[in-house]
């Protein structure tokens, strides 16, 4: 008898993907997709080399799902990072949800869903709360905005020592680019933190996606605590989603004086920064919960790297605004604008 000899199963020859580093060169567009074996693959992304960066965006997921697809016969979700430099941009790869039913692909080996989200399938309610900080120290001074599924409090659930990423600072410029806003792409939103930078202390993420007339919230990772149990994927109706947005991008019930100084001055200060007779660009508006309290304005050199406005002082253009509570806000802001954006573009104040 001729023993037929076993042949050992074939390991594709491409891993998992887990991420993507998309790079806009001289040259053109150019990819690294990471594995989760360790692995990378590099090469020249097949788009133009003056196509606008969402259309890049695109083109590399389009491409990795499509990889997935071809090696593991899997679908995968790419979920884009917010840039940290305009000329690079990086993504998270994560299995896509079956369509119909959202398991929590977000959890770990061996974690439950919790408790008041353990039905995926369910339309949920969203809703948005500000919570003011009580700590004077506290890195961030601007207004949580924390979640809420079905009225109860998220972050409370799956981070409950953590601070919310997400602050009223961050619902001052245009909705597209509020962190909770959804759109047909994927992005990973960061919710929480431990009142320090998440590559440092670690948080939560979630990818957050519009899917026709739903909202999606998938792919969850805690990255502060991996034994912490996660939520199974959300599921909201876009317009209730989308109602609330505008609802809490729109409140200013809950601010004080010091909270109303910040957002008047942060929206002055967006429209001074358009002159090009001005020499300076806006780097932080903080509000200061001190007695009294103030809020201190940052200012930079326009076209000076971050870096060096860091490190040279006198690049930085320092000003508080103290708000006592015995004048009219809006007037004591607009004072204040024009006294600062009278100074000399070099700094000094006009003779």
């Amino acid at each position: 008898m001729v023993r037929r000899k076993k042949e050992k199963a074939k390991r594709p020859l491409w891993g998992v993907p887990k991420g993507i580093v998309l790079l806009a060169t001289p040259d053109g567009w150019r990819t690294s997709v990471l594995t989760a074996e360790g692995g990378m693959l590099c090469g020249r992304l097949d788009v133009p080399v003056d196509t606008d960066p969402r259309d890049a965006r695109t083109a590399a997921a389009a491409m990795v799902r499509e990889l997935a697809r071809d090696f593991h016969a899997t679908d995968v979700e790419v979920a884009w990072d917010a840039p940290r430099e305009p000329w690079s941009w990086t993504a998270q790869v994560t299995p896509a949800p079956d369509e119909g039913m959202l398991p929590g692909s977000g959890r770990a080996a061996g974690q439950e869903n919790i408790s008041f989200m353990h039905n995926p399938t369910t339309i949920r309610t969203f809703g948005l709360r500000f919570a003011v900080p009580q700590h004077p120290h506290a890195i961030e001074q601007w207004a949580e905005v924390r979640p809420l599924v079905d009225g109860r409090d998220l972050l409370a659930e799956i981070h409950p020592d953590g601070t919310s990423s997400c602050s009223a600072r961050h619902l001052l410029g245009p909705a597209g680019g509020w962190p909770f806003a959804a759109s047909d792409e994927p992005r990973r939103v960061e919710l929480s933190n431990n009142d320090c930078v998440t590559d440092c202390c670690g948080g939560t993420f979630v990818s957050v996606r519009r899917r026709g007339d739903r909202v999606l919230w998938t792919s969850w990772e805690n990255t502060h605590d991996n034994r912490a149990p996660l939520p199974a994927d959300l599921c909201f109706d876009a317009a209730q989603y989308d109602a609330e947005l505008a609802r809490a991008g729109a409140d200013v019930s809950w601010e004080g004086p010091v909270d109303t100084a910040a957002r008047l001055l942060a929206g002055e200060l967006a429209d001074h920064t358009a002159r090009e007779d001005w020499d300076r660009v806006v780097i932080a508006v903080r509000p200061e919960r001190t007695e009294p309290a103030r809020v201190t304005v940052c200012l930079g050199r326009r076209g000076a790297p971050r870096a060096q406005e860091e490190e040279e002082e006198e690049e930085v253009l320092v000003r508080e605004l103290l708000v006592t509570g015995r004048e009219p806000l809006r007037e004591l802001v607009r004072r204040f604008v024009l006294r600062i954006t009278a100074e000399d573009p070099r700094g000094g104040p006009v003779p």
